[in-house]
């Protein structure tokens, strides 16, 4: 199809429809074009300082340096429509989004320990250099709304949305609390300021250190979330018996895509939640486990009745010695036997569960989401490593 290099606009009473084509690169960006970085942080980012203000930026303050390079590769093209619609809408008393008028009931925030509040329109300044703390519980009902989402950056960083358009980026710190930077909650709307505001706590522990790496120092974390690389882990494993058996490990559940969106640590922050965790983790995978995709190569022996992780062990073991099989398998296991919690096992079992999934029963709620998802990302890289063909391991 052809398209006009001016574009195509089409002109109604009350609309106005433009749509245009143009060259990007790989990353959606001009194609062909100069591109210049520009890269600033703070030099007064103090570590030991619980409660961190920061002060406008000057050159006594900040450092930065600055490159420039040409795009450069495939070129691709893109298509972007645009839709304006005239339409008269009665005018209320108050408009805090067109006409920018106040709210009539600001949110406030509490800002320091000894419980001082301020509300989100003196916030909403870029000027005024604040952190602010919130129960971790504030992600998930975010997340989980619609048009909701969470994405990580690093192991204790990313960045959580309940409007598509308004990401924050935020931070974990020691004590398993969500920081974010005032001014990115003040600047939101006040329907999802309040969703913020009925999490917000005094500040308990020092700033996320990985959150401060990225926005004051400008140098973020090389480090990974568990969460960032669970599908990846199961995907590599599932290409793998793909490739060798014409099948994957895996079954496909129409659930899976939800499961998958849960399988956080933030499921850890509620009571019990570390069990409503290993649930979603164990259906992700002991539950999917193909078992007649395992026992076409190692067949139970008549009377014995193998489930899926047993049926893996027993292949595992094809390569490996025994013990090194089980072992390898042993966290897997541990995550299956806690999402038996409902069913009140006992302490001392509890306890062995928790062993087998590299879990610190004494850890805070957080810390065990993480755990839990750490060993079994780091189990399914050890089996993947084990049965794949060697130009494939790493």
């Amino acid at each position: 199809m052809t398209w006009p290099k001016e574009g195509l606009i089409q002109d109604q009473p009350h609309d106005r429809f433009e749509a245009r084509v143009f060259e990007v690169d790989g990353d959606g960006g001009p194609a062909g074009g100069e591109v210049a970085v520009f890269e600033a942080w703070r030099t007064d980012v103090d570590p030991e300082e619980d409660v961190p203000v920061f002060g406008p930026e000057n050159d006594s303050n900040t450092a930065g340096r600055s490159s420039s390079f040409k795009r450069r590769g495939p070129v691709f093209s893109r298509a972007e429509g645009e839709l304006w619609r005239e339409e008269w809408i009665e005018p209320r008393d108050s408009s805090e989004r067109v006409r920018g008028d106040d709210p009539l009931e600001p949110v406030f925030y509490v800002i320091d320990a000894a419980g001082t509040r301020e509300s989100g329109l003196k916030l909403n300044d870029q000027d005024i250099g604040r952190y602010l703390w919130f129960d971790a519980r504030v992600i998930p009902v975010l997340a989980n709304r619609r048009g909701g989402g969470l994405r990580w950056y690093t192991a204790d960083t990313g960045s959580v949305w309940c409007s598509p358009d308004d990401a924050v980026h935020f931070g974990v710190n020691g004590l398993g609390l969500i920081n974010v930077y005032a001014y990115d909650v003040a600047r939101l709307a006040q329907w999802q300021q309040r969703i913020w505001a009925s999490h917000n706590v005094a500040p308990d522990g020092a700033v996320s250190a990985e959150l401060l790496d990225a926005q004051m120092r400008t140098r973020p974390a090389r480090t990974r979330a568990p969460e960032a690389d669970l599908r990846s882990a199961m995907n590599e494993l599932d290409a793998t018996f793909k490739s060798s058996l014409g099948a994957p490990l895996f079954i496909v559940h129409e659930a899976s895509e939800e499961i998958f969106r849960s399988a956080h640590r933030f499921r850890a922050a509620d009571k019990d939640g570390i069990f409503a965790l290993a649930k979603d983790v164990a259906r992700l995978t002991a539950d999917r486990i193909d078992v007649g995709v395992l026992q076409k190569i190692v067949v139970p022996p008549k009377g014995e009745k193998w489930g899926s992780l047993k049926s893996l062990e027993k292949l595992l073991a094809t390569r490996l010695p025994p013990d090194e099989a089980r072992a390898m398998v042993a966290p897997l296991v541990g995550i299956y036997e806690l999402r038996l919690r409902d069913a009140h096992l006992p302490s001392s079992e509890i306890n062995e569960a928790f062993a087998l999934a590299n879990v610190d029963p004494a850890a805070r709620p957080l810390e065990q989401g993480r755990q839990l998802l750490e060993s079994a990302v780091s189990a399914l890289r050890a089996i993947f490593e084990a049965l794949a063909p060697s130009d494939q391991a790493t």
